[in-house]
């Protein structure tokens, strides 16, 4: 959801402490990107948010790595905290170990009911998590788990659509464009040079104007 969007990102920037970059985890938010010039003090107050380590970055701009277990789709409810799963640009799939009875298998994609999962070839009952992710109800057992979107050219769609929604999220922060000034344009990020290739994700980019 673009709102709980909103708030995390607003928490992170605001300087009134109580805000951790953990919150970014549920997007698959694994950077977060000032561009240069980068405002000072918007990276003096990004240095002391938890959950945020300082990563390389080009000359005069600043970025930050979100500290957790940073996936596109994660198993949640497990005593050894998320268990990450092997995503693709649309589906996803893998074996998860046995776990708890209430454990999710959670998306960081807008609910949708063209989604739907097997747990060793048997369906999974949908759900939605926080107001707005995909998710399915797991047992407890281990087993090969199998996320597919029925229409491979409209999941791409929304998955692009999402990114692009959440860059434009930032970008209309109320609060940053008081506090810090309006955010760059977010079309010059390269997402090669920020992210995996084998861990699809989202990097997160606020800035001021020069």
């Amino acid at each position: 959801d673009y709102v709980a969007l909103d708030s995390v990102v607003g928490d992170l920037v605001s300087d009134r402490g109580g805000a951790d970059a953990t919150a970014l985890a549920p997007f698959a938010a694994r950077y977060v990107y000032l561009p240069a010039p980068a405002d000072p003090g918007l990276v003096d107050v990004l240095d002391t948010v938890p959950g945020l380590t300082r990563a390389s970055a080009p000359e005069g701009a600043v970025m930050w790595q979100v500290s957790g277990t940073i996936a596109r789709v994660r198993v949640l409810g497990g005593e050894n905290g998320p268990v990450p799963v092997p995503s693709e640009d649309v589906g996803a799939g893998g074996m998860i170990p046995p776990g708890p009875a209430d454990r999710q298998l959670v998306m960081a994609e807008l609910a949708d009911s063209g989604w739907s999962a097997t747990f060793d070839g048997r369906e999974l009952d949908p759900m939605t998590v926080d107001g707005w992710a995909q998710a399915f109800t797991l047992s407890a057992d281990g087993g090969e788990v199998q996320l597919t979107h029925r229409s491979a050219e409209r999941s791409a769609w929304l998955t692009a659509q999402l990114v692009a929604v959440l860059v434009a999220m930032v970008l209309a922060l109320p609060a940053m464009r008081r506090e810090r000034g309006s955010v760059d344009d977010a079309a010059d990020l390269e997402p090669d040079d920020l992210v995996s290739p084998d861990l699809p994700t989202r990097p997160i980019r606020v800035g001021a104007p020069a």
